[in-house]
Protein backbone atom coordinates (compact mmCIF):
# COMPACT_ATOMS: atom_id res chain seq x y z
CA UNK A 1 0.00 0.00 0.00
CA UNK A 2 1.20 3.66 -0.94
CA UNK A 3 1.88 6.15 1.81
CA UNK A 4 1.51 8.65 -1.05
CA UNK A 5 -1.07 9.03 -3.84
CA UNK A 6 -2.21 11.33 -6.42
CA UNK A 7 -4.80 10.46 -8.86
CA UNK A 8 -5.37 12.49 -11.81
CA UNK A 9 -4.60 15.38 -10.12
CA UNK A 10 -4.95 18.82 -11.66
CA UNK A 11 -5.07 22.42 -10.58
CA UNK A 12 -5.47 25.83 -12.75
CA UNK A 13 -4.77 29.34 -12.43
CA UNK A 14 -6.79 32.29 -13.94
CA UNK A 15 -4.02 34.29 -15.29
CA UNK A 16 -2.64 30.87 -17.06
CA UNK A 17 -3.91 29.49 -20.36
CA UNK A 18 -2.77 25.98 -19.32
CA UNK A 19 -2.82 24.02 -15.64
CA UNK A 20 0.29 24.22 -13.22
CA UNK A 21 -0.22 20.49 -12.99
CA UNK A 22 -2.13 18.36 -15.54
CA UNK A 23 -3.68 15.06 -14.36
CA UNK A 24 -0.70 14.36 -12.55
CA UNK A 25 -0.65 10.18 -11.02
CA UNK A 26 1.92 8.71 -8.85
CA UNK A 27 2.52 6.74 -6.24
CA UNK A 28 5.20 7.23 -3.29
CA UNK A 29 5.90 4.13 -0.80
CA UNK A 30 6.65 4.55 3.02
CA UNK A 31 10.24 5.49 3.13
CA UNK A 32 10.77 6.04 -0.11
CA UNK A 33 12.13 9.53 -1.66
CA UNK A 34 10.95 10.75 -4.41
CA UNK A 35 12.74 13.80 -6.45
CA UNK A 36 10.55 15.96 -8.93
CA UNK A 37 12.22 17.67 -11.50
CA UNK A 38 12.12 20.08 -14.01
CA UNK A 39 12.14 24.06 -15.38
CA UNK A 40 11.03 26.67 -13.45
CA UNK A 41 7.21 26.68 -14.42
CA UNK A 42 6.73 23.01 -15.03
CA UNK A 43 4.76 22.51 -11.70
CA UNK A 44 7.07 21.05 -9.54
CA UNK A 45 6.59 24.01 -6.76
CA UNK A 46 2.38 23.07 -7.33
CA UNK A 47 2.71 19.37 -6.89
CA UNK A 48 4.10 19.93 -3.37
CA UNK A 49 1.57 22.82 -2.75
CA UNK A 50 -0.95 20.12 -3.25
CA UNK A 51 0.45 17.42 -1.17
CA UNK A 52 0.76 19.68 1.86
CA UNK A 53 -2.62 21.44 1.10
CA UNK A 54 -1.54 24.59 0.44
CA UNK A 55 -3.68 24.51 -2.74
CA UNK A 56 -6.54 22.36 -3.73
CA UNK A 57 -7.03 20.53 -6.85
CA UNK A 58 -9.63 21.11 -9.43
CA UNK A 59 -9.93 17.93 -9.84
CA UNK A 60 -8.12 14.56 -9.19
CA UNK A 61 -7.36 12.73 -5.55
CA UNK A 62 -4.87 13.25 -3.00
CA UNK A 63 -4.18 10.75 -0.48
CA UNK A 64 -2.08 9.97 2.29
CA UNK A 65 -1.64 6.95 4.84
CA UNK A 66 -4.83 6.04 2.67
CA UNK A 67 -7.23 8.55 3.74
CA UNK A 68 -8.09 11.09 1.19
CA UNK A 69 -6.86 14.81 1.89
CA UNK A 70 -7.98 16.58 -1.16
CA UNK A 71 -10.72 15.28 -4.42
CA UNK A 72 -11.36 18.61 -5.71
CA UNK A 73 -14.78 18.86 -3.18
CA UNK A 74 -12.98 19.18 0.08
CA UNK A 75 -9.39 19.71 1.38
CA UNK A 76 -7.73 18.58 4.81
CA UNK A 77 -6.13 21.74 6.52
CA UNK A 78 -1.85 21.29 5.91
CA UNK A 79 -1.50 21.45 9.92
CA UNK A 80 -4.22 17.96 9.90
CA UNK A 81 -2.57 16.38 7.28
CA UNK A 82 0.56 14.91 9.04
CA UNK A 83 3.05 16.96 6.41
CA UNK A 84 6.45 18.67 7.29
CA UNK A 85 7.90 21.36 4.54
CA UNK A 86 11.35 22.63 4.37
CA UNK A 87 10.81 25.59 2.22
CA UNK A 88 13.77 26.87 -0.16
CA UNK A 89 13.60 29.89 2.36
CA UNK A 90 13.75 28.06 5.56
CA UNK A 91 11.16 30.49 6.99
CA UNK A 92 12.94 30.22 10.22
CA UNK A 93 11.18 32.67 12.99
CA UNK A 94 14.16 35.03 13.52
CA UNK A 95 12.85 36.01 17.48
CA UNK A 96 13.18 32.44 18.06
CA UNK A 97 16.63 30.28 18.96
CA UNK A 98 17.23 27.21 17.55
CA UNK A 99 16.19 25.24 20.03
CA UNK A 100 12.77 27.22 20.56
CA UNK A 101 12.44 26.83 16.52
CA UNK A 102 12.87 22.98 16.27
CA UNK A 103 10.10 22.90 19.56
CA UNK A 104 7.56 25.08 18.02
CA UNK A 105 5.65 22.29 16.05
CA UNK A 106 5.73 19.73 19.61
CA UNK A 107 3.30 21.55 21.90
CA UNK A 108 1.50 18.56 21.77
CA UNK A 109 3.63 16.34 23.64
CA UNK A 110 4.26 16.43 27.16
CA UNK A 111 7.36 18.98 28.64
CA UNK A 112 9.67 15.73 29.04
CA UNK A 113 9.02 14.39 25.84
CA UNK A 114 9.60 17.42 23.84
CA UNK A 115 12.91 18.43 25.46
CA UNK A 116 13.79 14.30 25.00
CA UNK A 117 12.66 15.07 21.25
CA UNK A 118 14.43 18.24 21.17
CA UNK A 119 17.59 16.29 22.17
CA UNK A 120 17.34 13.85 19.27
CA UNK A 121 17.19 16.20 16.64
CA UNK A 122 19.26 18.71 17.60
CA UNK A 123 21.95 15.76 18.19
CA UNK A 124 21.09 14.45 14.52
CA UNK A 125 21.64 17.45 12.80
CA UNK A 126 24.70 18.45 14.89
CA UNK A 127 23.41 21.54 16.00
CA UNK A 128 23.61 21.08 19.89
CA UNK A 129 26.00 23.78 21.19
CA UNK A 130 24.07 26.10 19.22
CA UNK A 131 20.74 25.72 20.63
CA UNK A 132 20.63 29.27 22.20
CA UNK A 133 21.38 30.86 19.18
CA UNK A 134 19.27 33.23 16.86
CA UNK A 135 18.95 32.41 13.22
CA UNK A 136 21.07 35.17 12.31
CA UNK A 137 23.76 34.12 13.95
CA UNK A 138 24.10 31.37 12.24
CA UNK A 139 25.24 30.26 8.80
CA UNK A 140 23.07 28.99 5.69
CA UNK A 141 24.02 25.68 5.91
CA UNK A 142 22.91 25.87 10.09
CA UNK A 143 20.03 27.43 9.19
CA UNK A 144 18.83 24.93 6.66
CA UNK A 145 19.65 22.06 9.60
CA UNK A 146 17.57 23.85 11.45
CA UNK A 147 14.49 24.14 8.94
CA UNK A 148 14.91 20.27 8.60
CA UNK A 149 14.78 19.68 12.64
CA UNK A 150 11.87 21.44 12.41
CA UNK A 151 9.99 19.69 10.06
CA UNK A 152 11.26 15.97 11.23
CA UNK A 153 10.48 16.64 15.05
CA UNK A 154 7.30 16.15 14.64
CA UNK A 155 7.40 12.41 12.98
CA UNK A 156 5.27 13.98 9.96
CA UNK A 157 4.11 11.25 7.39
CA UNK A 158 5.43 12.97 4.57
CA UNK A 159 8.14 15.59 4.65
CA UNK A 160 8.69 17.38 1.60
CA UNK A 161 11.64 19.80 0.66
CA UNK A 162 11.27 22.13 -2.06
CA UNK A 163 14.46 23.61 -2.98
CA UNK A 164 16.19 23.35 0.03
CA UNK A 165 19.66 23.98 -1.08
CA UNK A 166 19.41 26.59 -3.64
CA UNK A 167 20.76 29.24 -1.76
CA UNK A 168 23.91 27.56 -0.37
CA UNK A 169 27.26 27.52 -2.43
CA UNK A 170 28.34 24.14 -4.78
CA UNK A 171 30.67 23.00 -1.94
CA UNK A 172 28.36 23.04 1.21
CA UNK A 173 25.44 21.48 -1.21
CA UNK A 174 27.29 18.47 -1.55
CA UNK A 175 27.51 18.52 1.82
CA UNK A 176 24.01 18.82 2.72
CA UNK A 177 22.99 16.67 -0.14
CA UNK A 178 24.91 13.90 1.71
CA UNK A 179 23.81 15.01 5.13
CA UNK A 180 20.02 15.41 4.64
CA UNK A 181 20.23 12.00 2.23
CA UNK A 182 21.56 9.60 5.88
CA UNK A 183 19.04 11.42 8.38
CA UNK A 184 16.07 10.66 6.18
CA UNK A 185 17.40 7.08 5.62
CA UNK A 186 18.15 7.00 10.00
CA UNK A 187 14.84 7.98 10.20
CA UNK A 188 13.03 5.84 6.93
CA UNK A 189 11.13 9.11 5.95
CA UNK A 190 9.02 9.39 3.14
CA UNK A 191 9.97 12.46 1.51
CA UNK A 192 9.31 14.20 -1.22
CA UNK A 193 12.29 16.55 -2.98
CA UNK A 194 11.33 19.46 -5.60
CA UNK A 195 14.68 20.52 -7.72
CA UNK A 196 15.81 21.79 -11.07
CA UNK A 197 19.36 20.46 -10.55
CA UNK A 198 19.02 16.70 -12.19
CA UNK A 199 22.85 16.10 -9.75
CA UNK A 200 21.17 16.80 -6.97
CA UNK A 201 17.88 14.65 -7.18
CA UNK A 202 20.00 11.43 -8.94
CA UNK A 203 22.07 11.79 -5.46
CA UNK A 204 19.10 11.58 -3.44
CA UNK A 205 15.66 10.05 -4.95
CA UNK A 206 15.37 6.62 -5.33
CA UNK A 207 13.09 7.70 -7.74
CA UNK A 208 12.80 10.53 -10.17
CA UNK A 209 10.17 12.34 -11.98
CA UNK A 210 10.56 14.75 -15.19
CA UNK A 211 7.78 17.56 -15.48
CA UNK A 212 6.94 19.70 -18.08
CA UNK A 213 4.12 21.67 -18.98
CA UNK A 214 2.40 19.97 -15.41
CA UNK A 215 2.42 16.62 -16.90
CA UNK A 216 4.92 13.90 -15.75
CA UNK A 217 7.18 12.59 -18.79
CA UNK A 218 9.11 10.24 -17.18
CA UNK A 219 8.98 8.30 -13.26
CA UNK A 220 11.35 5.84 -12.31
CA UNK A 221 14.80 5.44 -10.92
CA UNK A 222 17.68 7.66 -11.48
CA UNK A 223 19.50 5.56 -13.34
CA UNK A 224 16.79 4.71 -16.25
CA UNK A 225 15.73 8.44 -15.94
CA UNK A 226 19.59 8.99 -17.69
CA UNK A 227 20.28 6.14 -19.68
CA UNK A 228 16.93 5.52 -21.25
CA UNK A 229 14.95 8.50 -21.45
CA UNK A 230 11.92 7.93 -23.01
CA UNK A 231 11.30 11.37 -24.39
CA UNK A 232 13.70 13.79 -26.02
CA UNK A 233 12.67 16.34 -23.67
CA UNK A 234 13.98 14.36 -20.21
CA UNK A 235 17.48 13.46 -22.54
CA UNK A 236 17.83 16.75 -22.44
CA UNK A 237 16.43 18.00 -19.27
CA UNK A 238 18.79 15.46 -17.35
CA UNK A 239 22.05 16.03 -18.62
CA UNK A 240 23.35 17.03 -22.21
CA UNK A 241 22.70 15.02 -25.28
CA UNK A 242 23.59 14.78 -29.43
CA UNK A 243 21.09 14.15 -31.44
CA UNK A 244 22.25 12.45 -35.01
CA UNK A 245 19.69 12.23 -38.27
CA UNK A 246 19.52 8.90 -39.52
CA UNK A 247 17.73 6.97 -41.50
CA UNK A 248 16.13 3.14 -40.78
CA UNK A 249 17.33 0.45 -43.80
CA UNK A 250 17.96 -3.16 -43.55
CA UNK A 251 21.55 -3.08 -42.02
CA UNK A 252 20.43 -0.77 -38.84
CA UNK A 253 20.32 2.99 -38.61
CA UNK A 254 22.65 4.81 -41.13
CA UNK A 255 23.87 8.11 -40.21
CA UNK A 256 26.53 10.47 -41.82
CA UNK A 257 29.27 8.71 -39.93
CA UNK A 258 28.77 4.99 -39.80
CA UNK A 259 25.35 2.43 -39.33
CA UNK A 260 23.90 1.69 -35.31
CA UNK A 261 22.05 -1.12 -34.65
CA UNK A 262 18.21 -0.99 -35.92
CA UNK A 263 16.14 -1.63 -32.52
CA UNK A 264 13.14 -3.73 -33.30
CA UNK A 265 10.27 -2.43 -34.36
CA UNK A 266 11.75 0.60 -36.60
CA UNK A 267 10.15 0.81 -40.18
CA UNK A 268 12.89 1.10 -42.86
CA UNK A 269 12.81 4.31 -44.61
CA UNK A 270 11.34 6.03 -41.45
CA UNK A 271 14.07 9.04 -40.19
CA UNK A 272 14.93 8.97 -36.95
CA UNK A 273 17.52 10.61 -33.91
CA UNK A 274 20.40 8.89 -32.14
CA UNK A 275 20.81 10.29 -28.49
CA UNK A 276 24.47 10.20 -26.95
CA UNK A 277 25.96 11.97 -24.20
CA UNK A 278 29.17 13.84 -25.08
CA UNK A 279 31.42 12.27 -22.08
CA UNK A 280 30.77 8.87 -24.34
CA UNK A 281 32.52 10.48 -27.31
CA UNK A 282 36.08 9.96 -28.64
CA UNK A 283 38.00 11.99 -30.36
CA UNK A 284 41.35 10.95 -31.73
CA UNK A 285 43.99 13.17 -33.72
CA UNK A 286 43.67 12.63 -37.23
CA UNK A 287 45.03 14.59 -40.56
CA UNK A 288 42.24 12.71 -42.57
CA UNK A 289 39.87 12.22 -40.06
CA UNK A 290 36.11 13.16 -40.35
CA UNK A 291 35.72 15.69 -37.55
CA UNK A 292 36.84 19.51 -37.99
CA UNK A 293 37.34 20.97 -34.38
CA UNK A 294 35.75 24.24 -34.45
CA UNK A 295 35.73 25.08 -30.28
CA UNK A 296 37.36 24.33 -27.37
CA UNK A 297 35.97 25.77 -23.54
CA UNK A 298 38.18 24.72 -20.25
CA UNK A 299 35.79 23.60 -17.72
CA UNK A 300 38.31 22.29 -15.40
CA UNK A 301 38.59 18.63 -15.11
CA UNK A 302 37.45 18.32 -18.72
CA UNK A 303 37.14 20.68 -21.54
CA UNK A 304 33.75 20.71 -23.97
CA UNK A 305 34.97 19.97 -27.80
CA UNK A 306 32.83 20.86 -30.59
CA UNK A 307 33.28 19.06 -33.76
CA UNK A 308 31.40 20.12 -36.93
CA UNK A 309 30.67 16.81 -39.42
CA UNK A 310 31.32 17.54 -43.19
CA UNK A 311 27.59 17.49 -43.80
CA UNK A 312 26.94 20.24 -40.81
CA UNK A 313 26.21 18.01 -38.25
CA UNK A 314 27.87 19.78 -34.64
CA UNK A 315 29.06 17.56 -32.24
CA UNK A 316 29.62 18.27 -28.35
CA UNK A 317 31.93 16.42 -26.50
CA UNK A 318 33.33 16.40 -23.20
CA UNK A 319 37.65 15.25 -23.40
CA UNK A 320 40.48 15.21 -20.48
CA UNK A 321 41.42 18.71 -20.41
CA UNK A 322 45.27 17.30 -20.08
CA UNK A 323 44.40 16.61 -24.30
CA UNK A 324 44.65 19.96 -25.72
CA UNK A 325 42.53 19.98 -28.82
CA UNK A 326 43.30 22.86 -31.30
CA UNK A 327 41.11 24.82 -33.42
CA UNK A 328 41.16 23.73 -36.80
CA UNK A 329 42.28 19.83 -35.97
CA UNK A 330 40.92 16.99 -37.44
CA UNK A 331 39.73 14.58 -35.44
CA UNK A 332 38.26 10.93 -36.05
CA UNK A 333 35.36 10.46 -33.89
CA UNK A 334 34.64 7.51 -32.19
CA UNK A 335 31.89 6.48 -29.91
CA UNK A 336 31.03 4.01 -26.72
CA UNK A 337 27.62 4.15 -25.85
CA UNK A 338 26.54 1.56 -23.23
CA UNK A 339 23.35 1.18 -25.37
CA UNK A 340 21.32 2.74 -27.97
CA UNK A 341 18.32 5.20 -26.83
CA UNK A 342 16.52 6.53 -30.41
CA UNK A 343 14.11 8.89 -30.80
CA UNK A 344 11.55 9.51 -34.19
CA UNK A 345 12.69 12.53 -36.14
CA UNK A 346 8.50 13.35 -35.68
CA UNK A 347 8.75 13.02 -31.95
CA UNK A 348 12.27 15.07 -31.53
CA UNK A 349 10.77 17.94 -33.21
CA UNK A 350 7.47 17.93 -30.70
CA UNK A 351 9.27 17.36 -27.60
CA UNK A 352 12.27 20.10 -28.30
CA UNK A 353 9.62 22.69 -29.14
CA UNK A 354 9.26 24.46 -26.13
CA UNK A 355 12.13 23.16 -24.29
CA UNK A 356 14.84 25.38 -24.90
CA UNK A 357 14.53 26.44 -21.10
CA UNK A 358 15.88 22.87 -20.53
CA UNK A 359 19.69 22.99 -21.05
CA UNK A 360 21.39 25.75 -18.22
CA UNK A 361 24.88 24.55 -19.04
CA UNK A 362 27.28 26.06 -21.24
CA UNK A 363 26.18 23.75 -24.48
CA UNK A 364 23.82 25.57 -26.62
CA UNK A 365 20.64 23.53 -26.42
CA UNK A 366 20.12 22.39 -29.99
CA UNK A 367 22.56 20.37 -31.57
CA UNK A 368 23.05 17.46 -33.92
CA UNK A 369 24.23 14.08 -34.11
CA UNK A 370 26.93 12.30 -32.58
CA UNK A 371 27.53 8.16 -33.45
CA UNK A 372 30.61 6.83 -34.11
CA UNK A 373 32.01 5.54 -36.88
CA UNK A 374 33.21 2.56 -35.70
CA UNK A 375 29.62 0.68 -34.87
CA UNK A 376 28.84 0.27 -30.91
CA UNK A 377 27.44 -2.60 -29.71
CA UNK A 378 24.77 -1.98 -27.34
CA UNK A 379 24.02 -3.95 -24.49
CA UNK A 380 20.30 -2.69 -24.26
CA UNK A 381 18.36 -0.64 -26.92
CA UNK A 382 15.16 1.18 -26.42
CA UNK A 383 12.48 3.09 -28.71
Amino acid sequence: MSLLSLEQVTKSYPAQALPAVDHLSLELAKGEILALLGPSGCGKTTTLRLIAGFERPDAGVVEIGGQIMANGRMSVPPEQRGVGVVFQEYTLFPHLTVDENVLFGLRHLSAQARLQRLREMLDMVGLGPFARRYPHELSGGQQQRVALARALAPRPAVLLLDEPFSNLDADLRTQMLHEVYVILRHLETTAVFVTHDHEEAFMVADRVGVLNGGRLEQLTCPEEIYHRPETRFVARFVGQANFLPGRVVRAGIETDIGTFPKPLGLTEGSTVEVMIRPHQLELRPDPTGNGLVISRRFRGADALVVVQLPSGVTLYSYQSSTHRFQDGERVTVGAKPCHSVVFSSAESWQEGVNSDHANRDTIPTQFGGVPSPVVPTPTDQHR
